[in-house]
């Protein structure tokens, strides 16, 4: 199947279709731009600091998100286990669509896909180097560029209590809506 099938499939609740991906933050902000008077020094807090990792899950049909802060590194077995907590119980034909990181590629990863296939768990790979079609990457995006404050990246327990907070308010005060 096709990505925009299994949107159309997912719209007229045929499929359950979610869009995966893992992202990092650090205390080192994401800043593209910034306008400041001529002469003058924007200062922004940074330093360095250990990655507050997250995993994500974007329902395409409800516009929702699952998510799980990760302290450490991600691996293949911290995804399996993430998709094993969160695809207990699949009452349809679920999707999971993600991108093609070695994690995603590994054995332990492909070994296990067999199983979710008879739990009615599919994964589709998006086609090498294209982000554009993860709409998960824009929530990423707008977490990193928009919604996070500057305030965030003072301390980790600033940053982990902001993110916390968006993650935990996807779809309602923080919402994008995907045409």
């Amino acid at each position: 199947l096709k990505i925009e099938e299994l949107k159309c499939k997912a719209q007229a609740g045929e499929v359950d279709l979610f869009f995966f991906d893992e992202s990092g933050f650090s205390l080192t902000p994401s800043v593209p731009y910034a306008w400041q008077p001529k002469g003058k020094t924007l200062a922004i807090p940074t330093s360095a600091s250990r990655r507050i990792n997250v995993l994500g899950w974007l329902n395409w049909a409800q516009n929702s998100l699952k998510s799980i802060l990760i302290d450490g590194t991600v691996n293949a077995d911290c995804v399996i286990a993430s998709i094993d907590h969160w695809y207990q119980n699949v009452d349809q034909e679920t999707w999971i669509v993600l991108d093609n990181a070695s994690i995603h590629r590994s054995r332990k990863f492909k070994e296990k896909m067999i199983q979710w296939r008879s739990r009615k768990i599919n994964v589709l790979f998006l086609p090498t180097y294209s982000p554009e079609l993860n709409p998960i990457e824009m929530v990423w995006r707008f977490i990193k560029y928009q919604w996070l404050p500057f305030s965030s990246y003072l301390s980790l327990t600033n940053l982990n209590n902001h993110l916390s907070e968006i993650l935990a308010n996807y779809g309602e005060k923080y919402l994008i809506t995907f045409t």
